[in-house]
């Protein structure tokens, strides 16, 4: 009995091929433009703003769930519209340091229906 599994190959290669292509699954992708931001030396209750730009390189719109920091002494306003594919904006951020000496604060940037957290670092000396 001679059988012929070359027809048998080629529905399993098309079919993998129109899988693939089908189930593509579309991403939010948050990129921020810094990752570390070096305030060098600071006054002790001083008022430092800075804003930091961020970008969403996937193909639906990023929503961030929350922003949130490691300390009181750091603020975060950000736009809560969704951004969408290729767009940016930035979130503005306020460190008033209460204390003297090397400071070393984080930033967390959590999307909405993402598993990670991108972070970001704010680091320098309080005189």
């Amino acid at each position: 009995m001679d059988f012929n599994f070359l027809p048998m190959k080629r529905f399993i290669f098309i079919s993998f091929v129109l899988a693939s292509v089908c189930l593509r699954v579309a991403s939010q992708q948050l990129v921020l433009e810094k990752t570390v931001i070096k305030l060098d030396t600071v006054e002790v209750k001083s008022r430092n703003v800075f804003d930091v730009t961020y970008r969403n390189t996937g193909d639906k719109p990023l929503v961030l769930k929350s922003v949130t920091t490691d300390c009181n002494c750091t603020k975060i306003k950000w736009n809560k519209a969704p951004l969408m594919p290729g767009e940016s904006t930035a979130a503005q951020i306020t460190f008033t340091p209460t204390a003297k000496g090397v400071f070393y604060k984080s930033v967390f940037f959590a999307p909405a229906g993402a598993d990670s957290v991108k972070t970001l670092v704010i680091r320098g000396i309080v005189r």
